[in-house]
């Protein structure tokens, strides 16, 4: 190759964007950008249910109850969510000492993303983070996440929609996702990865790990050999937008 050619193609190559994917990261670090969760109101069945639901464990219904939409998710893997550390501590973090509230800190609220298999879906019934409502709309809906298909929810992370930010997008539907379960094609959540205290007696059995994605915030489909975002109506409203650069 004549000495300019090979001048002119290098000056094209260093030029070029970088477009390689990300690899999810094996680990969440401690450096990721945490954001308090915003306070919201939301009124459903004749109620208006506050920022921290109904009582209980108020700390983490505050950050159930979030809608605050990430900037960036960061890409994991699930050892990097089973690897998180579970303190031995009551079912309230109203009742976490310093030192076990210091174990999840670092790591609660980051915005991650993950992808695996949907083994099941669930809508859940009243909860105290949703003040006690009763219908599909107004509850949390849980998503069984596998690393592999055909392994089961005990080695499942759970990940959860709740009423808040499901208003927002009208395709999350329980008729959308079902084609999904158990399904060879796999699925691809993000959202607020969150540590829930209340269930110890499920793990082993009904989930790996007490760390949540929760609430999920973006939920993607594999269809025909690329990720589709399953609200495709917010997926046209946004074009739109950036069409109009808002």
């Amino acid at each position: 190759m004549k000495p300019i050619l090979r001048h002119v193609l290098l000056v094209l190559l260093a030029s070029a964007p970088f477009t390689a994917a990300a690899q999810p990261a094996d680990s969440v670090s401690v450096s990721w950008e945490k954001p308090a969760p915003n306070r919201t109101t939301y009124r459903a069945e004749g109620i208006t249910c506050g920022p921290v639901g109904a009582g209980g464990d108020t700390l983490t219904n505050l950050r159930k109850d979030r809608t605050d939409v990430p900037s960036r998710y960061h890409p994991v893997t699930f050892q990097a969510i089973t690897r998180l550390p579970m303190p031995s501590a009551p079912i309230s973090r109203l009742r976490w000492t310093q030192k076990q509230l210091r174990q999840i800190a670092p790591f609660e609220g980051t915005a991650v993303t993950l992808t695996g298999f949907l083994d099941s879906l669930k809508v859940q019934g009243p909860e105290r983070c949703n003040c006690r409502m009763t219908q599909e709309a107004d509850v949390d809906w849980h998503l069984w996440i596998t690393a592999h298909r055909g392994e089961s929810k005990k080695d499942a992370i759970v990940t959860e929609t709740t009423p808040r930010v499901r208003k927002n997008h009208p395709g999350w539907t329980t008729a959308a996702l079902i084609p999904f379960i158990q399904a060879p094609e796999q699925v691809r959540l993000s959202g607020w990865l969150m540590y829930d205290p209340d269930h110890p007696e499920q793990l082993g059995n009904h989930r790996i790990t007490l760390w949540e994605i929760h609430p999920v915030t973006k939920i993607e489909v594999f269809k025909a050999g690329a990720w589709v975002d399953l609200d495709p109506g917010l997926a046209h409203l946004q074009h739109r937008r950036n069409r109009r650069g808002a």
